[in-house]
C-alpha cells in the first residue's frame, strides 16, 4: 500500500523550496523501461486545490533515476531553476518552468529504488485556514488533506522565528494536554522528531532549522 503522508510531505517540501501554491497539473511521464510507475490517489487537495501524483518503482538505484530526471529536465551545474534537498532517506528534485513545478522524489531499496513524481500549476497565493495549532506568529506556508476509504490525512507545513526547542516544548504541551500519547522524541543539533497517538490517530511532526527560520511540518493521520 503506497504511504500517502510520506507522498504528502515530499510534496510540502517541495512546494517550501519555491514558496508557491499549486494546483493540479497535467501530469505526462514516458518512463524508461526500469522505471514502473502508478497513480497514487484520486482524492487529494493542497492548499484547498487539487493535485496528483505517481508512484515510481525502479529497478535500478535512487542515484539512476535522479540522473534519469536530472538529464530530463536539463538541471545541470547553475540551473536556477533546478533545486535539490535531501530529507533522509529521500532526496528530491525539483524543477520550476514557467507556471509549472515538477518535482520528484526518491530513495534506495535493498533492490532498485522507489519514489514520487508530480507535476502542477502555480496559481496565486490564497488565505489558508487551519485547525492544527501554531505558536503566535506562525506562517502556513502550505496546509494539504488527503481521504482514503477509512483514512484521512493533513499535512501543514509551517514557518516561525521560534526555536527548535521552543516549539518542541510547545507541540508537546498541546498534544498531550488534549490526550495524546508521546511515543517517540527524537533530538538533533537542529531538528526534533515528535510522534503522538491517541486511540487509531497519529500525529507526526519534524520540526528543523532552515534558511534562517524553524520548519514544522505536521503530518495528522485520523
Amino acid at each position: 500500500m503506497i504511504r500517502l503522508p510520506t507522498c504528502m510531505l515530499f510534496i510540502s517540501l517541495c512546494l517550501f523550496l519555491f514558496s508557491t501554491t499549486v494546483a493540479q497539473g497535467s501530469l505526462r511521464f514516458d518512463p524508461p523501461d526500469w522505471i514502473e510507475v502508478s497513480e497514487v490517489s484520486g482524492d487529494m487537495t493542497l492548499s484547498s486545490l487539487p493535485t496528483g501524483a505517481l508512484h515510481l518503482v525502479s529497478s535500478r538505484p535512487a542515484a539512476a533515476v535522479l540522473d534519469h530526471f536530472r538529464s530530463l529536465w536539463i538541471c545541470g551545474t547553475g540551473e536556477k531553476r533546478c533545486r535539490e534537498a535531501e530529507m533522509p532517506p529521500w532526496t528530491v528534485l525539483s524543477r520550476l518552468d514557467g507556471k509549472k513545478l515538477e518535482f520528484v522524489q526518491v530513495r534506495d531499496l535493498e533492490l532498485g529504488a522507489t519514489g514520487y513524481l508530480a507535476l502542477s500549476e502555480i496559481k496565486r497565493q490564497q488565505v489558508r485556514q487551519t485547525t492544527l495549532p501554531m505558536m503566535q506568529g506562525s506562517r502556513i506556508v502550505n496546509n494539504m488533506m488527503t481521504s482514503d476509504p477509512g483514512k484521512k490525512a493533513q499535512v501543514m507545513l509551517l514557518r516561525n522565528t521560534f526555536s527548535v526547542t521552543g516549539n518542541g516544548t510547545f507541540y508537546k504541551d498541546y498534544f498531550v494536554g488534549h490526550g495524546w500519547q508521546q511515543v517517540t522524541e527524537d533530538k538533533r543539533a537542529d531538528s526534533q522528531v515528535l510522534v503522538f497517538h491517541k486511540g487509531s490517530d497519529e500525529a507526526h511532526l519534524v520540526i528543523s532549522r532552515q534558511q534562517g527560520a524553524t520548519q514544522i511540518v505536521i503530518n495528522l493521520v485520523q
